[in-house]
């Protein structure tokens, strides 16, 4: 099986809450919201998300879709990973389980429905009335 995955995080200041969300291609979204984070954190956590959705799916080769060039770069171009080691670990451990996978930068806010879509969501999901 071949799926292509759009994720996205966003953060809102004035509640110190975020939202990540991911949107397969054959129309699965999944996303939530998260208190006390950044929006880099959120990015990640898209990216883990679709991750564990390929693998609980038994999906053999995905792509994944990100219009962070934080989690991009940081996956393809070996950027250093000083921040959210937390979250990075995970996606090593996450990434030895999956057979192909391959990661791609989108243009956030244009014609990419999908992009947009999972964008809407991980903005809800940074809405949604969380208790600390």
């Amino acid at each position: 099986t071949w799926m292509k995955i759009y994720t996205d995080g966003a953060y809102k200041p004035t509640t110190d809450q975020g939202g990540w969300a991911f949107v397969t291609d054959d129309g699965f979204t999944d996303w939530n919201g998260v208190k006390n984070t950044t929006n880099n954190r959120m990015e990640i956590q898209g990216v883990l998300e679709a991750m564990k959705y390929i693998i609980k799916n038994n999906i053999k080769d995905a792509e994944i879709y990100s219009d962070s060039q934080y989690v991009i770069c940081t996956i393809t171009k070996g950027w250093k990973k000083k921040m959210n080691t937390d979250l990075w670990e995970e996606f090593e451990k996450l990434i030895s389980q999956i057979d192909s996978i391959s990661f791609m930068w989108v243009k956030g806010h244009s014609v990419d429905k999908l992009n947009n879509k999972a964008d809407e969501l991980a903005v809800k999901g940074s809405e949604l009335y969380l208790v600390d």
